[in-house]
């Protein structure tokens, strides 16, 4: 969660103080390593791992996956323009993770892609961060 000017959830504090908070701990590890025991998915599709978005079953969730949706924030945080909404809007990151129709198959498409195809990360990735 990125601070915006206002929000009460940070006490006033702001992208200027802080670059993100973090939020949904109901899925976080226990010190032993072992993971909460829902079995429904939850979660910003945009963020998620590939693996918890498609839908073959997997044994458990394990810390990969959290790093994968890690990461993803972290690309999300580096590509963030707080001073320009309009080009942030425009970059190719942005649409195949904002876009609320998509289907969560077909963002498991585009972040597979990404990662298959170097030179795509780059181009598509890499080359807007700020």
């Amino acid at each position: 969660m990125v601070p915006i000017p206002g929000s009460k959830l940070t006490g006033g504090l702001t992208y200027k103080d802080r670059r993100g908070t973090i939020v949904d701990w109901n899925l976080c590890f226990t010190a032993d390593g072992t993971t909460t025991t829902r079995n429904f998915r939850s979660g910003t599709p945009a963020f998620m791992a590939p693996a918890l978005l498609d839908d073959k079953p997997i044994a458990r969730r394990t810390l990969a996956h959290d790093m994968e949706s890690y990461f993803a924030v972290i690309i999300w945080m580096a590509s963030l323009n707080y001073d320009d909404e309009q080009a942030f809007q425009t970059k190719p990151l942005v649409n195949p993770l904002l876009d609320n129709t998509k289907a969560p198959k077909d963002i498991v498409n585009s972040k597979l892609r990404w990662f298959q195809n170097m030179e795509l990360f780059g181009e598509e990735i890499v080359d807007h961060f700020e």
